[in-house]
């Protein structure tokens, strides 16, 4: 899976990515389905998978370095907390770009 979104990341455009899931999701946005934002949040999650597992790969050499090679702690914690501050930035940047906000009554109020 991480060769596969990896190389599926490399030459794929995030734009052509998310249209071509909103087409294969299409049907379901009769249903009341945003289709917009499950299409980024997948797109997300498959341009992620590679970067995960380079992080992955950092944490466990250096973790290896210290000699905690062996303690699986040592190794899930920190890429957790690495992964959790790459979302929230990305999450930042999503909401500083305004993606998915519609306005109503007026320029400053969002729903």
């Amino acid at each position: 899976l991480v060769l596969l979104a990896g190389i599926l990341t490399l030459t794929t455009s995030a734009s052509a990515m998310m249209a071509a899931i909103e087409t294969g999701l299409s049907p379901l946005a009769r249903l009341g389905v945003d289709v917009e934002k499950i299409s980024l949040a997948l797109s997300l999650a498959l341009r992620f998978i590679p970067m995960i597992a380079a992080v992955g790969a950092e944490v466990r050499e250096a973790q290896q370095a210290r000699g905690l090679d062996t303690n699986l702690v040592a190794l899930a914690v920190p890429l957790i907390v690495r992964t959790l501050k790459m979302g929230e930035e990305i999450a930042d940047a999503i909401d500083a770009r305004g993606f998915g906000a519609t306005r109503k009554d007026g320029p400053d109020k969002r729903t």
